[in-house]
């Protein structure tokens, strides 16, 4: 197994010292026995670089002869690939010419070779700042580089050519001066080229060096010196990140995408961003080879070449008069960027590339398009896209959430956006901890349904809980049927009366011992767990033994006791409109309606439900139960107070309105949950409002009373 990319370089460079010729590739597979697609493309990697710091030939025959079937496995023939262009070329980018000459030796491969230049292009570089570079060939490698230490050897040795960065070449060195024995301190160095380099070139990398150092956060890369070589070449020194980029990351998982993964990733890269944008810098040039991760998989933000201050606008889109192009990266680059419209490159801009990001993680598809061409059309003011690119279609394993949190990310007009990217790593870290997204206005169901994911074992435990008070209300009422049958009978001895009564006394105690725990749970601050199961057990399963009853009386006064005391205790906290104090108000009116108390809920189930309308859809079916329960309180109300008035009975007009909400509520509930308590309830309040005293409806009355009859048996 390939435990580490550099101690993979190390063995190679060893085999290749020990070799007295030319080592043959299907020799070096057998010696590092490859097992794996993704350890055979890091192989031919690190072969390929090792090959061309050593000047000898990189050539695609030499892994097309090695690996017979090469070109049915993609990861290592695009890594072969990579490595040919590479070669023929000298820079970590494909030109045409090396493109057209490569797939004229091998035309099979010609799709596949324009595809992977594409893709390589896309993913590394930075629209037209090569126009701006003078670009010398690369280095003899290793070389010695910088400043001379006081005993005579420079102070850093080049090793590799890791590829090109916006404003030059990028080498993995050792730092003498820090190194120990054995302990060679690792570092990245961007090298400008010399003599011939423009004064604005210069000013770039000086730019970068000051503009990175603002920033300290563990997930930017740190920059750590600034110089100029004894052979008047400019240079900046970063932290060697050894993980490789997020380019490479992706490569590695392709086909066992991981959603999870990715959020976690452009959650902690957001971080990062955020960092830069309080720092007062917008990154502009944010890309999968820009984020580069440490060996333990920690994220870092790299390359800050062409960002722009947050308050200088003024040359944000331009960087000298003869560019007609907008520099940035075009695949992940934002609809107003790549327009160079007027003031585009702010935090919007980078918020969108991260989306971008997000989204290729997620898909594997550039989120612009892969060619300049696709780009074009995507960001077209007339006819291009007007929507970001829907995400579940491309990726299974996302959920509404998600894609939501990407589709606002990536929106095309700035002002949709998030407006910070702490705001994406807010949401992303929600979504990863099965939390709500309160703009997304999820349903009461999902609410639960996320809440019992995130709590699986409370979830669990209050299940079984809920399942004992279900069977044991069951057996309550079979025995009242029973009893009741037989005195009615007087068909029962006084034997079965005894048992019968003992059963009774059993199931008591039973009662009594569950009201002491929960009383003790009370006092511990559980209560609100507790109750919230026991409140949708009864809600989704129907009468238990918390029912009209005898028995029930003391265990529920005390759960209504105990949720006025939680809801007064969160409104006294400032605490009203959270999603749980807003549930207790919901459970709190419907038992305050079975208890008969109709004038308290009226005014509390109108506040509950203007609440609620803040937080969910119009369309959210709870809203409609909302509506049914305060129906069904003034119903009752009504119905009261005619039958305690001796004067004559009023208008039924009041009552009119009310019976169309009660009307919708049960045709919902019939199909949703026919039988529920507030099914049940909704029943029986529109009986009375059929009843002579109201609206005088003898025919939907009977029907009504018999449906309810029905499903209460």
């Amino acid at each position: 197994m390939i435990a580490h990319e550099f101690l993979l370089a190390d063995d190679l460079n060893l085999l290749y010292r020990n070799s007295t010729s030319d080592p043959d590739f299907a020799h070096i597979i057998h010696h590092f026995r490859i097992e794996t697609d993704t350890q055979l493309a890091d192989l031919i990697e690190a072969d390929g670089r090792l090959r061309l710091r050593l000047n000898r030939p990189v050539m695609l025959d030499r892994y097309l002869g090695a690996i017979p079937e090469l070109s049915a496995r993609s990861d290592p023939l695009d890594a072969a690939i990579d490595m040919a262009l590479r070669a023929l070329a000298r820079t970590g980018r494909a030109d045409e010419q090396s493109i057209e000459e490569l797939i004229a030796r091998f035309p099979q491969l010609g799709s596949f070779i324009r595809d992977a230049a594409a893709l390589n292009n896309a993913l590394w570089s930075t629209a037209h700042v090569q126009k701006h570079l003078a670009m010398s060939a690369a280095k003899e490698l290793p070389c010695d580089f910088g400043p001379v230490l006081e005993n005579g050897v420079h102070r850093y040795e080049l090793r590799e050519l890791l590829g090109e960065g916006a404003f030059g070449q990028v080498y993995l060195a050792v730092d003498r001066q820090l190194s120990e024995k054995d302990h060679p301190a690792l570092v990245c160095i961007k090298v400008l080229p010399g003599d011939d380099r423009s004064a604005w070139t210069r000013q770039q990398l000086i730019d970068e060096a000051t503009k990175a150092r603002r920033i300290g956060h563990p997930s930017v890369v740190r920059v750590l010196d600034r110089g100029v070589s004894d052979q008047n070449q400019d240079f900046l020194v970063y932290e060697f990140v050894e993980g490789g980029d997020l380019a490479k990351w992706a490569r590695r998982r392709t086909g066992t995408r991981d959603v999870g993964d990715a959020a976690r990733l452009v959650a902690k890269i957001a971080r990062g961003v955020h960092a830069a944008h309080m720092a007062g810098l917008v990154h502009c040039d944010l890309k999968p080879n820009n984020i580069v991760l440490t060996t333990d998989g920690e994220p870092k933000v790299a390359d800050f070449g062409i960002a722009i201050r947050v308050d200088d606008q003024s040359n944000s889109c331009q960087m000298n008069e003869s560019q007609l192009e907008p520099p940035g990266n075009l695949a992940f680059m934002s609809p107003e960027q790549y327009r160079m419209e007027p003031g585009a490159l702010t935090i919007p801009t980078d918020v969108y590339a991260l989306g971008g990001i997000l989204y290729w993680l997620l898909t594997g598809i550039l989120p612009n398009g892969s060619t300049p061409q696709a780009i074009q059309r995507t960001h077209d003011p007339v006819e291009g896209r007007s929507e970001p690119p829907p995400l579940r279609p491309r990726c299974h394993e996302a959920d509404r959430d998600l894609e939501a949190i990407c589709h606002r990310t990536m929106a095309i007009r700035p002002e949709h956006r998030y407006n910070s990217a702490a705001g994406v790593a807010d949401d992303l870290e929600a979504w990863l901890r099965r939390e709500p997204i309160p703009w997304t206005k999820p349903s009461l169901f999902r609410r639960i349904k996320l809440w019992t994911r995130r709590k699986p074992a409370l979830a669990g435990a209050a299940a079984v809980i809920v399942v004992l008070i279900l069977a044991s209300g069951v057996a309550l009422q079979y025995l009242r049927s029973e009893a009741s049958q037989r005195r009615l009978e007087a068909a029962v001895s006084e034997a079965r009366l005894e048992e019968e009564e003992r059963s009774r006394d059993n199931f008591r105690t039973h009662l009594t011992r569950f009201v002491a725990r929960l009383e003790e749970a009370h006092s511990q601050g559980l209560a609100n767990d507790v109750l919230t199961q026991i409140w949708l057990g009864e809600w989704l399963f129907g009468p238990t033994v918390l029912a009209d009853g005898p028995d029930r009386f003391e265990l529920w006064d005390m759960r209504v006791n105990i949720v006025r005391d939680l809801v007064e205790q969160a409104k006294n906290a400032g605490r009203d409109h959270d999603f749980h104090t807003l549930l207790w108000e919901s459970a709190l009116g419907f038992w305050l309606i079975k208890d008969g108390e109709y004038r308290e809920v009226e005014p509390l189930m109108a506040e509950n439900y203007t609440k609620w309308q803040a937080l969910l859809d119009p369309e959210d079916p709870w809203l409609v139960h909302l509506q049914a329960m305060r129906a069904c309180a003034v119903v009752n109300r009504l119905a009261d107070e005619r039958d305690d008035s001796e004067s004559p009975r009023g208008s039924p007009q009041e009552s009119l309105p009310i019976a169309s909400t009660l009307e919708q509520a049960e045709q919902m509930l019939n199909a949703d949950a026919p039988g529920s308590p507030l099914h049940l309830l909704v029943l029986g309040s529109m009986r009375r409002l059929y009843e002579p005293d109201l609206l005088d409806r003898p025919q939907r009355m009977k029907a009504v009373e018999e449906r309810r009859r029905a499903l209460s048996e």
